[in-house]
């Protein structure tokens, strides 16, 4: 693994990923990325001076994942390391409202992450996502149709439900994973639903990149990979700015109800009119936002002397010749 170690502690210090003293649960499926993760940083915890715990949850959605879970089961105990694993109750189903079968399953093991976070009072999570999942995720969003939020791709460190997602390996490619785990004969499990075309992300890697790679740019993983980090550190800047810019927009606040001054916001670039938007309403309903169309209707509403438009999570926004108003829907009614 000596290969690899350099180059994780490296995306480490350079994303700020870890702090010493600190425990770190390791999400690992038994696949070979994940369980590399864990071997990698499990050789580089006195330098990093943190404890590492490894965590599991089985969907189970095949025949063979209660063979995984136990795979890892077993790697906690050769190494004598910390332990949580969860199972789905099959009798409750998969499927939530509003969401395909993989956002339900990736909804489902958030959900049991956070539950041993709170169990735990650890906070810090390691994902084994590498630098041809980051290629992948951005060619796949560019596809579905995305803005320069979607076009960072995956993020080497999120904050998401009070936990703290990081992913050391996403400078290092699959390939790389691969090969140092068969020189070094560490064993690892292979999920077969990978190989099912009937997934989108599968058909991008097993088609479409190798197309492209082909016909158009032999270097095109890394190239998505730039356009990733470039529009990440861009975006950055920009949340930066809304931060420190955003509140003092706001004329007048009140239980579910924000206000702006109306001049003042309009002479704002359209770029930053989204930001301290979607910022404010943010701090109404941490689970709301603004998404593209909901962008769209109001940036065509902002030339009129009035407009309302409702978003999701049961906000209102109001536009009048003097203010524009956020509120939750049972509040701000008939301002002016």
């Amino acid at each position: 693994m000596q290969a690899l170690l350099s180059r994780v502690e490296a995306a480490s210090a350079k994303y700020q990923m870890f702090k010493p003293g600190e425990r770190v649960l390791v999400a690992c499926s038994g696949g070979a990325d994940s369980v590399a993760l864990f071997h990698l940083l499990k050789i580089l915890c006195p330098r990093f001076k943190i404890r590492l715990a490894l965590l599991h949850y089985d969907h189970a959605l095949r025949p063979a994942s209660s063979r995984d879970f136990q795979f890892v089961k077993v790697l906690a105990r050769k190494t004598k390391t910390p332990f949580y694993g969860g199972v789905r109750d099959p009798e409750k189903g998969i499927l939530r409202k509003g969401l395909s079968p993989e956002e339900a399953a990736r909804s489902l093991r958030y959900d049991f992450f956070k539950s041993v976070c709170q169990k735990t009072g650890i906070s810090k999570i390691a994902l084994g996502h590498h630098r041809d999942d980051q290629a992948e995720t951005v060619l796949m969003r560019i596809l579905q149709g995305t803005g320069p939020r979607g076009l960072q791709g995956i993020r080497p460190v999120v904050k998401l439900k009070g936990m703290t997602l990081v992913r050391p390996l996403v400078e290092i490619s699959r390939q790389e994973i691969r090969e140092s785990l068969r020189r070094n004969r560490i064993r690892f499990r292979e999920d077969r639903s990978n190989r099912s075309r009937k997934f989108l992300r599968n058909r991008i890697r097993q088609r479409l990149l190798p197309l492209l790679e082909k016909e158009f740019n032999p270097k095109i993983r890394q190239s998505l990979c730039r356009l990733a980090e470039t529009t990440m550190r861009e975006s950055a800047g920009l949340d930066d700015w809304t931060r420190q810019h955003g509140k003092s927009f706001v004329r007048f606040r009140r239980n579910g109800i924000l206000t702006l001054a109306r001049t003042p916001f309009l002479s704002l670039p359209s770029a930053l009119q989204f930001r301290v938007l979607d910022r404010l309403v943010r701090l109404l309903h941490p689970a709301s936002g603004l998404s593209f169309d909901a962008w769209s209707r109001i940036e065509q509403g902002l030339g009129r002397g009035r407009f309302r438009t409702t978003l999701p999570q049961r906000l209102d926004l109001i536009l009048t010749p003097k203010k524009l108003t956020i509120s939750r829907t049972f509040a701000g009614r008939g301002r002016k």
